[in-house]
C-alpha cells in the first residue's frame, strides 16, 4: 500500500515539475528582446510622468488608472514592480508583441521604443506608491457647490484614433476654477460594463481640463466628466474602421536598392477580401533591382530546361521520321504548353503574395 502511495506521489511531483518547466519555457524571451534593460532609471520622475500620458492613452482603458482592473496583471502590487525590475526584457517583449490570446494587443507599431520603456517605468511606479490613508485621516477638499461643468468631444472619430476630451469648469460667478481635478469616464463594453474611467486632468488658468484618450469602440460612446458631485456628459461617435486596429508583421523584410514599382490601379494597392493579396497589381519590390527577379529568372531557367527537352524530343521525332503528321503535332503542343506554363508561373510570382509583403508590414 505504501509503495503504491509513494509511486503516485512521485508521479504527481514529476508532473508538477514538468508543468512548471513548460510554463517557464513559455516565458522565455526570444531574440531580439532577450537581455534588454530599461534605459531609464525606474524612479525617474520625469520618465514616469511621460509614461503616465502613454499609459492613460493606451493602457488605462483595460488596466484602470491604478493598474488594478485586471487581476491577472495587477500593476498596483509590489510583486509586479519587483518582476519588472528582475525581467524588464519579458515585460518589454509582451508590450511590443502583445498576447492576443489574452486580449493584449501589440504596441510595437503604435508606440516608439522610448514610449514603451516610459510606460513600463510608470507601471513600475504603480506598485511602489504609498498605500492610501485610512478613511477619516484626511479631510477631502470640497468642490464649489455652485460649480458648473461642461464637457466637449469631437463629433466623430475612428476606433484607435487619439482624441482630446475637454472639460470647462466655472464657479457660481462664472469664473474659471483653476487647479481642480476633473475625472473622465466613458460608457463602454470593452472588457467592462458601465462607466470606465479614462483618466483625470487638472484645469488650467482658463478652467479647462484636457485629456487625450484612445478608445477602440464602434458606434456612439457616451463620455462623462465629473468634478465632485457635478457631472456633465456628451457623446462621441466612432465610425467603422477602415483598417485593422493593429498591424501584424509577417514575412521577410528584404533589402532593396531602389524604390518599389507598381503597375495597376491605385485602388488595388491594398488587401483584398478575407485579407488576400490583390490579383491585378504588378509590383517589383526595390524596383528593377528587386530580389524577386532572381526567383523569376530561376523559374524561367527551369521551365526553359523543360522547353529544351521537349524540343529535343521533337527533333528526334522529325529526324527519324518515325511518325506521321499527327505524331509530330504532339511535341509542338507540348512546347506550347511548357512555354505557357512557365510564363504564367513567372507572372504569378510577380503579381502574387510574394510581391505583397508591403501590405503586411
Amino acid at each position: 500500500m505504501m509503495k503504491k502511495f509513494a509511486i503516485a506521489f512521485v508521479s504527481a511531483l514529476a508532473l508538477l515539475v514538468a508543468l512548471g518547466l513548460a510554463v517557464t519555457a513559455q516565458q522565455e524571451v526570444p531574440a531580439p528582446y532577450a537581455g534588454l534593460a530599461n534605459p531609464f532609471a525606474w524612479d525617474d520622475a520625469g520618465v514616469q510622468q511621460a509614461g503616465k500620458k502613454v499609459y492613460q492613452q493606451s493602457c488605462a482603458g483595460c488596466h484602470g488608472l491604478n493598474g488594478a482592473s485586471l487581476a491577472a496583471s495587477n500593476f498596483s502590487e509590489p510583486a509586479y514592480a519587483d518582476g519588472l525590475e528582475a525581467h524588464p526584457d519579458l515585460a518589454y517583449w509582451i508590450l511590443s508583441e502583445g498576447r492576443m490570446d489574452r486580449g493584449m494587443p501589440p504596441y510595437k507599431s503604435s508606440l516608439s521604443e522610448e514610449q514603451r520603456w516610459q510606460a513600463l517605468t510608470y507601471i513600475w511606479s504603480l506598485g511602489r506608491q504609498a498605500p492610501p490613508p485610512p478613511p477619516g485621516s484626511q479631510t477631502p477638499a470640497v468642490p464649489d457647490s455652485g460649480a458648473s461643468l461642461r464637457v466637449a468631444a469631437p463629433k466623430e472619430a475612428r476606433p484607435g484614433q487619439a482624441v482630446s476630451l475637454a472639460a470647462y469648469l466655472r464657479d457660481a460667478e462664472g469664473k474659471a476654477i483653476t487647479g481642480a481635478t476633473v475625472r473622465f469616464f466613458a460608457r463602454t463594453s470593452f472588457f467592462t460594463q458601465g462607466l470606465m474611467e479614462l483618466g483625470d486632468a487638472e484645469t488650467d488658468e482658463t478652467g479647462t481640463a484636457l485629456l487625450k484618450v484612445v478608445l477602440r469602440e464602434a458606434g456612439e460612446v457616451p463620455v462623462v466628466a465629473r468634478y465632485g458631485a457635478v457631472e456633465a456628459a456628451t457623446a462621441l461617435t466612432y465610425l467603422d474602421n477602415e483598417r485593422p486596429f493593429y498591424e501584424t508583421e509577417v514575412g521577410i523584410r528584404m533589402p532593396g536598392l531602389g524604390a518599389d514599382i507598381f503597375v495597376g490601379p491605385v485602388v488595388t494597392e491594398g488587401l483584398g477580401e478575407m485579407g488576400s493579396a490583390p490579383g491585378s497589381i504588378l509590383r517589383l519590390p526595390a524596383g528593377t533591382a528587386t530580389w524577386l527577379l532572381l526567383l523569376v529568372l530561376g523559374v524561367l531557367f527551369i521551365w526553359g530546361t523543360y522547353f529544351f527537352v521537349a524540343y529535343q524530343v521533337l527533333h528526334i521525332s522529325v529526324a527519324g521520321e518515325t511518325g506521321g503528321a499527327r505524331t509530330r503535332s504532339f511535341p509542338y503542343a507540348l512546347l506550347a504548353a511548357v512555354a505557357l506554363a512557365g510564363l504564367l508561373l513567372a507572372l504569378k510570382l510577380l503579381a502574387g503574395p510574394y510581391s505583397q509583403f508591403h501590405l503586411f508590414s
